[in-house]
This record gives C-alpha cells, sequence and structure tokens, in this order.
C-alpha cells in the first residue's frame, strides 16, 4: 500500500506538470500590452505659388516653384506629390522642380516664346505616424513661369556686298507663317557676285527692329572675327563683325535664332523654273513658274494647262527640262511634239523634281470652306474657274468667322495665312460678314510671284 501510494504521488505531480501543448493543442499566450488605440491625423494642406519664375535667370537645376504648410502633426513624416498640367513629381517639402522640366511643360502647352505663361497645379499631401500612412488632402495653385529661350526678332535682313548696307537695299530673309520660336529657321537665296575683285563677298545681318529703328544700333547679327570665310558658325551681337563669303553664284543663307548659328552653301539648282507652252504662247517672259523653297531641285506649284509645254531654268529659251529629262510621269502626262511634254487640258498642281526626273501632275478645283461659310467646316463652297481672268471664283455670303481654301474637297492642297500672301498649309483667314466676289489667283509669276486672293464685297 505503501508503495502504491508512492507511485499515485508521482503520476500526479507529472501531470500537474504538463501544459496543452504536450497534448497537441496550442495554448494562447497571456496579453502583456494594452490593445493599440486608433489614430486619428487631422486635415489641411494650403500652398502658394512663388513670384513669377523666370527661368532665364535661374542658374540652379531646380527651382522651387510653391510654399506647401500642411497640418502639423507632431513625430509625423510628410510624403509631398505634385502634379503640374497631368506631369506626376515627387517632391520634398521645399517644393521643388527642375529647370527641364518646367520648360519642357511650358514648350509642350504653349510654345518657346519667352513671355510669361500659367501652368494649373496640384500639391498632394500624406503622412506617416507610428506605421501608418493618412492623407492630409490636397491644395491647388497656379505657377506662372516664363521659359527659357533668346531673343528672336520677327523678321531679319542680308546686307553686303552683294546687296548693299543700308535699309533701301537690304534683302529680307523667307520666313514659314509659324511663330518665330516655333519655326526659328530664316533663309534666302542670294547671287554672290565677286565685287571686289578679291574673291568673295562681306555680310552682316539685320534684325526688324534695327531695320524700323537705329539700323546700326545694338542688335546687329553678325561673326566674332572680321572677314571669317567659315560657311557656317556662330552669330554674335556683341561687337559683330563681316564675315565673307568667298565663293561667287548662287547661295542658300540659313540662320537658326534659336541658337544663333548661321549656314551658307553654295546650290545648283535654281529657285523657279519657267512653264512656256501652248497655254500661254510659249513666251517664257510671262510663263508661269513653279517654286523650289529649299533649292533642293523639287519644283511646285499651280498651272492652267493645254496640251504641249517645256521647262525652262529663267525666264527666257536657253537651258531648259524636256520629255527626254525625265523617266518617270504621272497619269496624263505624254510625249508631245519633238521633245516636248504634253498634257490635257486642266487647271494642275505640280510636282516636279528634276533630280529623280519625274513628274506629277494632279487635276485641281478649289473651293472656299471655313464657320464663315454656309456649310461651315463640313463642305466646300465650290469656286469656277475663269479662264480670261486667270483665276478661281465664287459669289459667297459669309458670316463673321474663318475660311480657307481647299483643292478637291480634301485637305491634301489647301492655302490660307494672309489674302495678300497665301501659302501651303497656311492658318485660317479670317472675315467679316457680307456677300463677296471672291477671286482667287494661285499661278506664280515674275509679275505676280505671289499667291492671293481679292474679295470684293457686293
Amino acid at each position: 500500500m505503501k508503495k502504491l501510494a508512492y507511485l499515485s504521488a508521482i503520476a500526479l505531480m507529472i501531470f500537474a506538470s504538463c501544459t496543452k501543448e504536450d497534448f497537441g493543442v496550442k495554448g494562447a499566450d497571456p496579453q502583456t500590452n494594452p490593445q493599440e488605440e486608433s489614430v486619428t491625423v487631422p486635415e489641411g494642406v494650403e500652398a502658394t505659388a512663388t513670384e513669377v519664375i523666370n527661368l532665364a535667370e535661374v542658374t540652379e537645376e531646380y527651382v522651387t516653384v510653391a510654399t506647401c504648410t500642411p497640418v502639423e502633426i507632431e513625430g509625423a513624416e510628410y510624403v509631398y506629390t505634385l502634379d503640374i498640367e497631368g506631369k506626376e513629381f515627387k517632391v520634398d517639402k521645399n517644393m521643388m522642380v527642375a529647370v527641364y522640366d518646367l520648360q519642357s511643360i511650358v514648350e509642350e502647352k504653349y510654345g518657346k516664346r519667352p513671355v510669361e505663361r500659367s501652368l494649373s497645379a496640384v500639391v498632394s499631401v500624406s503622412a506617416m505616424l507610428e506605421g501608418q500612412a493618412f492623407s492630409l488632402g490636397s491644395a491647388e495653385f497656379t505657377i506662372n513661369v516664363i521659359p527659357v529661350a533668346p531673343f528672336i526678332d520677327e523678321a531679319y535682313y542680308l546686307v553686303g556686298d552683294m546687296c548693299g548696307w543700308d535699309a533701301a537695299t537690304a534683302v529680307m530673309f523667307n520666313h514659314s507663317d509659324r511663330d518665330v520660336y516655333d519655326d526659328p529657321v530664316f533663309t534666302l537665296m542670294i547671287d554672290v557676285p565677286d565685287t571686289d575683285g578679291n574673291g568673295g563677298d562681306y555680310w552682316k545681318i539685320i534684325p526688324k527692329t534695327n531695320f524700323d529703328g537705329d539700323f546700326w544700333g545694338a542688335g546687329v547679327l553678325g561673326t566674332a572675327i572680321d572677314g571669317d570665310p567659315a560657311t557656317e558658325g556662330h552669330l554674335v551681337t556683341d561687337n559683330p563683325q563681316a564675315g565673307k563669303i568667298e565663293t561667287t553664284g548662287l547661295h542658300k543663307i540659313s540662320i537658326n535664332m534659336m541658337d544663333y548659328t548661321y549656314s551658307i552653301m553654295q546650290v545648283d539648282f535654281v529657285e523657279y523654273i519657267y512653264i512656256p507652252g501652248n497655254h500661254q504662247g510659249w513666251n517664257p517672259a510671262s510663263a508661269q513658274k513653279l517654286w523650289s523653297p529649299a533649292f533642293d531641285g523639287v519644283y511646285t506649284g499651280f498651272c492652267a494647262m493645254n496640251g504641249d509645254f517645256k521647262f525652262t531654268k529663267q525666264p527666257a529659251w536657253g537651258e531648259e527640262y524636256n520629255y527626254e529629262s525625265f523617266s518617270s510621269y504621272s497619269d496624263g502626262i505624254s510625249q508631245g511634239e519633238g521633245t516636248n511634254i504634253n498634257i490635257a487640258e486642266g487647271f494642275y498642281y505640280l510636282t516636279v523634281d528634276v533630280g529623280l526626273g519625274s513628274i506629277n501632275a494632279v487635276p485641281v478645283s478649289w473651293g472656299v470652306i471655313g464657320d464663315a461659310t454656309e456649310n461651315g467646316w463640313d463642305s466646300d463652297q465650290d469656286m469656277n474657274w475663269d479662264a480670261t481672268k486667270k483665276c478661281w471664283t465664287a459669289t459667297i455670303t459669309l458670316k463673321d468667322g474663318e475660311m480657307k481654301f481647299r483643292a478637291n474637297d480634301a485637305w491634301d492642297i489647301n492655302l490660307g495665312g494672309s489674302l495678300d500672301n497665301l501659302v501651303a498649309n497656311g492658318g485660317n483667314i479670317k472675315v467679316t460678314a457680307g456677300t463677296y466676289a471672291v477671286e482667287l489667283y494661285c499661278e506664280r509669276t515674275d509679275a505676280q510671284p505671289q499667291l492671293y486672293c481679292t474679295m470684293t464685297r457686293q
């Protein structure tokens, strides 16, 4: 009995020392910390834009665009997200953005002209507190920015031995109808003689501001070294010297005023070719002409044609392009009498590539389109060809608004800009309400080098 009692006591002690885990059941740990309370964070963000940012005056890589004041929360870390015109940036409390990014946003929305522009911005702020993230809200503001760009005048003029050194003889550079900050390239073609017998001519460039005011005042463009014969380089306004073209003959001068550079290239192609033929009495002096603004041998333009014709390089007989000068023709073009080229009677838009030896002729009929017309921008008001006046005509009632001319009820060939100087793909033409006799002259000649339109109120 004593032995049994002893064994029973030992068993009781062993059983008492076992836990639930010893029987395959996990016991709950005792709770040693009180349950965390939820954190409540107040919302509130204020943002104030800085003064106008002139990027030309910023010397650092980044610039502050605003001051941002979120609600104060002790112990919180803040995260800032800035949206400018739909583009998102991660910033800190200093609200700094890369100058490059601001410049790019302004250029994308407004272009490169260095005037004050407004950008819509929103800053959103969140806070990190005790391992949790909380939104504090957002604030809208406007960033006013002036993009970086050099001064570009509306026009430039060449002066020099080849054309004279004053306003009366200065030659204006050609330019598109786009804003000069979107298209900063100006070009001209000039025939360079050996004026002084020393194998070259000197030149400088006059901006329009000087041309209209102090001709030789500050702003005149030239080279850094007097007599510099380089065919490309940088233009300077600080003590500008005269550059020099050392070769004679036809030259193309290009200036890029965004980076103030120039290039001079001697060219072999003439600027215009003429179209003497049956349609105008075989007289090159009064013939319609096609234009190659790039002097690359590709000539385009409009002409009313009727049978045989040729092309000449001058408004006179001499060097010519005839049927044997080409190897590729569009439909409707064939060989005429001898070496003449032949085409059916009609009004055409011509593309002549004398380098590749191809002629493409598209029959054209014109119409007026725009919100100033009865049909708006949906369809054209047709015009008629007047063979006597050599123009397209229509009598049309217009509303206050805008209009353009387009060919063949499509936008492939269209004219706009200003009535006295219509250009391909030019801007809309503003008109006032009234009934007008419209006459469109789109054949180019030496007597009338511009395409133009007259509108006579009825």
